[in-house]
């Protein structure tokens, strides 16, 4: 655990009266839509700033069979993400990520198999502009000198990342490919920031759908951490309204309370 003097964030996901087994839930009402007052979600390209732990993992066989129909996993490791945007077009919010490395329509790149955050508008935005599959969960994440703790408290994951003590300047491009209605989407995710090489420990319970990554691993964590997610090259022939929601023509709501109920962890 992260020591008494560490920064912890914690943030409630939202949910309505009832959860989706139709029992009582002792969350509704207390949701996070104060994160943003923006009633329309900001079409990309979107900046995003914070930190982010990142373990290295064998690709499971539970994550694979997420991929969509028509991709093969390829060789190479699984990225396993924690990560704390301070800020974002959206407001600051709480995510976790799988990705696998794949091929899909043609392209290589990580597929995104496993993603949760504790913001709304956020996961709206995955889904609509990226095809993120994103589900909403309620998560905290701990900050103390060199370490960093998260948590997803539905899935009962926790990813712990104790950071050397030497970081140097680093970039990168992460391609991702992501199954969207009538085709798929390739965005290049562009991360800067100084980074440091970090001992990563998962913890999951062995009957989660996450138990494969639980262990020790390697891994980095970035501080200062600065993203930018343009729009993506859009493969295949997408739905017109998708195409048209990527372009910033179609302005889509940040908050759908009819329909936020299939997206809770």
């Amino acid at each position: 655990m992260i020591a008494a003097g560490g920064i912890a964030h914690s943030r409630t996901r939202f949910l309505d009266s009832q959860n989706r087994f139709g029992l009582a839930d002792p969350f509704a009402g207390n949701h996070n839509r104060a994160m943003t007052s923006e009633p329309t979600l900001p079409p990309p390209t979107w900046r995003l700033n914070g930190e982010a732990a990142v373990a290295f993992t064998a690709v499971t066989a539970a994550e694979k069979e997420r991929l969509p129909e028509g991709a093969r996993a390829l060789p190479g490791p699984a990225l396993v993400f924690a990560v704390s945007y301070a800020g974002s077009p959206v407001g600051p919010y709480l995510e976790t990520v799988v990705c696998i490395p794949a091929w899909y329509l043609g392209r290589p790149g990580f597929c995104v198999t496993t993603i949760a955050v504790d913001s709304e508008p956020a996961l709206w935005a995955g889904l609509d502009f990226w095809g993120y599959p994103k589900v909403l969960g309620t998560m905290e994440w701990q900050a103390d000198g060199r370490t960093r703790e998260f948590r997803w408290k539905e899935r009962d994951l926790v990813i712990r990342a104790r950071a050397g003590r030497r970081s140097v300047p680093a970039g990168a491009v992460l391609p991702t490919i992501q199954a969207v209605p009538g085709g798929g989407a390739y965005t290049g995710l562009r991360i800067a920031g100084r980074l440091s090489l970090a001992r990563i420990e998962i913890d999951a319970p062995p009957d989660s759908p996450l138990a494969g990554l639980a262990g020790p691993h390697r891994g980095t964590l970035m501080t200062g951490m600065r993203m930018t997610v343009p729009p993506p090259a859009l493969l295949g022939e997408p739905l017109a309204g998708f195409a048209a929601a990527v372009a910033g023509q179609v302005l889509l709501p940040s908050h759908r309370t009819d329909e936020i109920g299939a997206r809770l962890a």
